[in-house]
């Protein structure tokens, strides 16, 4: 085997396991620190957008009283 097809079949193989990991990341940076509940919630601008081709929620949890 070459070292050219050896370099190639690499880069396939590293290109490969990038495209795993950002499809199993990808969920879970669409909806960081929400609930299921958060994230399936209705939010102002719903209705402008009625069929989103993408849809996060992002959440942050403050221990404080409202005051």
């Amino acid at each position: 085997m070459s070292i050219r097809r050896k370099l190639y079949s690499l880069a396939g193989g590293a290109l490969a396991a990038e495209v795993v990991a950002y499809l199993l990341w990808r969920p879970t940076m669409l909806r960081w620190g929400a609930t299921a509940e958060e994230a399936s919630e209705p939010l102002p601008g719903d209705d402008r957008t009625p069929h989103p081709r993408v849809q996060s929620t992002r959440a942050v949890t403050i221990e404080a009283p409202p005051e």
